[in-house]
């Protein structure tokens, strides 16, 4: 519903809507919208291909949505 949306103008500011909804996982196929959640949100998970290598630290790489699903449990 609408009423469950949440917008922000910075990819940063997603990790206080996290906190304030008390949020333990996130997909997102950004690194930069991961990085400020270090510490506030449990599960991060970085999603799809990347053009970079390398690792964040705490961030889990998934390739799709079934790898998703199976780092859930679902």
């Amino acid at each position: 519903p609408p009423s469950q949306l949440r917008f922000c103008r910075k990819r940063g500011d997603k990790a206080g809507i996290c906190t304030a909804l008390g949020i333990e996982g996130f997909v997102d196929d950004r690194p930069d919208v991961l990085r400020p959640m270090a510490g506030l949100v449990e599960h991060r998970l970085l999603f799809g291909p990347q053009k970079r290598s390398g690792s964040e630290r705490g961030v889990c790489r998934v390739r799709g949505w079934l790898e998703v699903g199976r780092y859930f449990g679902i």
